[in-house]
């Protein structure tokens, strides 16, 4: 069986959802500038919160992402900072090391949302003052969001009370902006020997009609009088997944990291998966639980489920630094996750031909054809069936334009895994459209990509689009050196808050020559199969720019020529029978050239 390394660690403080932070010295600042590898420290965020109910932990992003894409999630934002409008590029937003903490107003998060601060206690400490930056970064938006700082107390609070905050509280509204909020807590927070939480939130709904505003907060301050006592627990700095992650693989590495070494102590660690209700033990001593410096690491022996949702808890007696021991995690979605729905086993095929007409007929717009499958590493639109591809057929469409506005996005569209050893070479041949002003999508290969999740391992084949239009050209590539071992190729599509064009694929087809691909170079002969094809008469139709000889081929899908007839055309449209064959059932290629011209269609045999 196949094993999986499952690192599994307290999260500080119990029932917190990331480490609680133990305050020392007068003050503590966040500029969230490293949130690409987690929240800090104390921070999680959450949705339905309420005057009586800090809410439900939510899953946080990681990914940079720009202020302009509409997927409702708490995100990895660039600081408003020094830029002065909101359309800047979101390469230039990602290059920005300048972090904020995030959220996209949509749906579900249009309210009771909430950045919220964990503390262990306040024991000693009197007057605190809080700053921060409170920022609208889509101008774009005209709904507004109303703000309010609360605070609680205990580790699940019955009650928050909203703190006396004084800035500007509103964002949307079609502002971009950074406003600086100031909170004087006076004596409400002194010396609380409990856990004490403070929260940034929307505690009502949106104002006005239209999309909803991306909002974020930086450069949190928190100040006090009187020093803070020594912490000497271990404390959680990061683990991955986060809590709330979705999509991760069965053969995820789980990780958390304290913020300084531990070893270990005793009891158990476990793990439910919350679909069957069954739970794995994991003593903490034996030797499937191991410690390096500040890590801990467990080896279940096992493949997790796909489609599944887990959560781990521990004792508090698990870990410890010096004899000071970790806090233990009983709260059973204080660190939840959810596995990938398609980690089933990856589908190989030894030879491909797919024209989407299969997939696509239901009229559904997420069929997949078999062995295929899409990855959206950002923005909502996302590659899906398409009624008008090549000759009217369906294909497959990616557009990043929705609703008048170009939308951030990055989208794969993924063969199954071919096995290719037998074939003498492999070429990947297809047909592909390409309307509006946008990126040339790439077309990607791997023979390490594990046919799960996020495309890994994969390289540029450099199609040269420049002849690419609204006519559903044909390209192709060699891919010969890859077929040693099993390949993916992928169709990688990008677009910008700039420009997203539209791009359709259809008549993807791997063949032994490059018989089929039409050669760019040579006039483009647009052919067309009229009426049924049978076993022993195939009949075309195409526009002669050019008479002379020509030769018309039948090919099979791996580019094997079974039928050759030479024929004398004239100029105009025509008609031309491929007959006094014996085809098999399937689809097949057929082609028209001469040394100055060339066209190519598909033929399928009933």
């Amino acid at each position: 069986m196949k094993r999986i390394a499952l690192l599994i660690a307290g999260i500080a403080a119990g029932f917190a959802a990331n480490a609680q932070l133990s305050l020392s010295g007068s003050s503590y600042t966040q500029n969230f500038d490293n949130i690409g590898n987690g929240l800090p420290a104390g921070w999680e965020v959450d949705s339905l919160a309420t005057p009586t109910s800090k809410g439900v932990v939510m899953a946080f992003d990681t990914t940079k992402t720009a202020w302009s894409v509409t997927t409702g999630k708490f995100k990895n934002f660039a600081s408003k900072g020094t830029f002065a409008v909101n359309n800047i590029p979101s390469a230039t937003q990602s290059a920005a090391t300048d972090r904020a903490l995030g959220v996209r107003q949509v749906g579900s998060l249009d309210s009771m949302i909430a950045f919220e601060l964990q503390i262990t206690n306040t024991s000693g400490l009197t007057g605190f003052n809080l700053g921060f930056d409170l920022m609208s970064l889509d101008s774009t938006t005209p709904r507004t969001s109303t703000w309010a700082v609360d605070y609680g107390f205990g580790a699940s609070p019955s009650s928050f009370t909203t703190a006396n905050a004084t800035g500007t509280l509103t964002t949307g509204n079609g502002v971009f902006s950074s406003n600086h909020i100031t909170v004087n807590f006076g004596s409400a927070l002194d010396n609380q020997t409990g856990t004490v939480w403070i929260r940034v939130i929307v505690p009502h709904r949106t104002t006005g009609s239209g999309t909803r505003s991306s909002a974020a907060i930086d450069n949190f301050n928190l100040t006090w009088n009187g020093s803070g006592v020594t912490n000497y627990r271990p404390l959680v700095s990061a683990k991955n997944p986060t809590n709330g992650a979705t999509g991760v693989l069965p053969t995820t590495n789980l990780a958390v990291t304290f913020d300084r070494n531990i070893s270990k102590g005793s009891g158990n660690i476990y793990l439910k998966n919350r679909t069957t209700q069954h739970t794995d033990t994991f003593a903490v001593t034996a030797s499937s639980v191991a410690v390096a410096a500040k890590v801990a690491t467990i080896t279940t022996g096992f493949l997790l489920d796909s489609n599944t949702v887990y959560h781990v808890t521990f004792d508090s007696t698990a870990f410890d630094t010096a004899s000071y021991r970790s806090y233990g995690i009983y709260d059973t979605t204080a660190w939840m996750f959810t596995t990938i729905p398609n980690a089933s086993p990856v589908i190989t095929v030894t030879s491909l031909s797919e024209n989407f007409d299969n997939a696509c007929a239901t009229g559904s717009t997420n069929q997949m054809p078999n062995g295929w499958s899409k990855y959206s590493v950002t923005g909502a639109q996302q590659w899906n069936c398409y009624s008008y591809g090549y000759q009217s057929t369906p294909c497959y469409n990616m557009n990043g334009y929705q609703t008048s506005v170009n939308y951030v996005n990055e989208d794969w569209l993924i063969t199954p895994r071919m096995d290719l050893s037998a074939m003498s070479a492999a070429y990947f041949t297809f047909r592909a459209y390409k309307k509006f002003a946008g990126d040339d999508m790439k077309v990607m290969v791997s023979n390490s990509y594990s046919g799960n999740g996020a495309p890994t391992g994969f390289i540029d084949l450099a199609v040269n689009f420049s002849a690419v239009d609204t006519n559903f050209k044909q390209f192709s590539a060699d891919i010969s050196s890859y077929k040693s071992q099993p390949v993916f190729v992928a169709f990688k599509y990008t677009s910008d808050a700039s420009n997203a064009a539209q791009w359709k694929v259809d008549n993807v087809l791997v063949s032994a020559t490059p018989a089929s691909v039409a050669n760019l170079a040579k006039n483009n002969m647009e052919l067309t199969v009229v009426g049924n094809s049978t076993s022993n008469n195939i009949t075309l139709m195409f526009d002669v720019k050019q008479a002379g000889a020509y030769t018309v081929s039948v090919l099979d899908i791996t580019g094997r020529e079974i039928v050759r007839r030479n024929v004398t055309l004239g100029t105009g449209v025509q008609r031309f029978s491929v007959d006094g064959m014996s085809l098999n059932s399937g689809m097949y290629i057929v082609k028209m050239s001469n040394e100055n011209s060339f066209g190519a269609t598909k033929a399928v045999v009933q």
